[in-house]
């Protein structure tokens, strides 16, 4: 995991377009995490399925991964001004202590705002943000989304897209300025005691088992 909550992703170079197990135009990465709960445990691997999509607004392709927010155990927020995924993972003592919301796999509620630090990028993770193109910045439409979604989750007869950007699934986008690092941060929650006294990095990034298997249709 990268210094700024990022998971770096290895690419398997047989899967750059059509894969020797015949997925078209999908390209799959080996994600590794060290969990900070199973010291002696080694990393933790999981194959994530990057997808292909475009923006409605450029023209242009970007890679993501659709994720599921119940089997993740995590809420989330999209920054208001570049679209960066914020997971909030429930196994983090600090998010399970926040407001209930009325519905608790899906996209946070106003109420847990002012708990949420700043993107890095001087935005605001809030209720209503959507994820960004990554080459243009404009907002993603959902509704446009639901072809190459619906299109791509293989293995899900009958499942449809849930055309918004606050229900039960979320994508989280690769960044093509560093191909194999995910545009999202892991439980920015704004604590007073970090401000004056830094805590080790073992209880900074506390579990992350949860979101290691939140992964695609």
């Amino acid at each position: 995991m990268l210094s700024d909550g990022r998971f770096c992703l290895r690419w398997r170079e047989s899967c750059f377009g059509r894969c020797n197990s015949g997925h078209s135009d999908e390209r799959y990465a080996m994600r590794s995490a060290r969990s900070a709960h199973a010291p002696g445990n080694g990393d933790v691997k999981a194959m994530i399925s990057l997808k292909k999509g475009d923006c409605e607004h450029c023209g242009r392709f970007y890679r993501y991964s659709l994720w599921n927010s119940g089997f993740g155990d995590t809420s989330y927020a999209y920054c208001d001004q570049c679209g960066v995924l914020a997971l909030l993972n429930y196994a983090n003592e600090n998010v399970a202590d926040l407001p209930l919301l009325s519905e608790k796999y899906a996209e946070i509620e106003r109420s847990w705002e002012p708990y949420l630090v700043a993107c890095a990028c001087g935005g605001r993770f809030r209720k209503g943000a959507g994820p960004r193109c990554p080459f243009c910045n404009e907002k993603l439409s959902p509704t446009h989304a639901a072809a190459h979604i619906e299109g791509q989750s293989r293995g899900a007869r009958g499942w449809r897209w849930q055309n918004d950007w606050s229900g039960n699934h979320c994508i989280v986008i690769d960044d093509p300025r560093n191909p194999g690092s995910l545009l999202q941060v892991l439980d920015p929650i704004a604590n007073p005691e970090a401000e004056s006294e830094p805590k080790p990095e073992a209880e900074r990034t506390r579990s992350r088992w949860s979101p290691l298997f939140g992964f695609s249709k």
